[in-house]
């Protein structure tokens, strides 16, 4: 099967965005970390079967997407953290 490493700096992405967007590849691609959570990790995406292999460019597209869009929650959800405490 067919597996790639992305590089992501700590720095632009929470860990916690990464871990999400990992989590919601986990039914497509083995997925291993490596590296210092506040410096660079890496994530080692591997196709679970031939089917994802066959797209394997559009998967890792799609996580990419997946990492702005996980990173992207995580700052909206901080900045509107003292609105929600109030509200709730």
């Amino acid at each position: 099967m067919k597996e790639r490493t992305l590089v992501v700096k700590g720095t632009l992405y929470p860990i916690e965005a990464v871990y999400k967007a990992c989590y919601s590849f986990f039914d497509r691609a083995f997925i291993r970390l490596e590296g210092d959570p506040a410096g660079d990790v890496s994530i080692i995406l591997k196709a679970k079967n031939e089917t994802a292999a066959r797209k394997w460019d559009d998967l890792i597209g799609e996580f990419e997407n997946e990492l702005i869009h996980q990173a992207l929650r995580a700052k909206v959800a901080a900045s509107n953290q003292k609105i929600r405490e109030h509200i709730v």
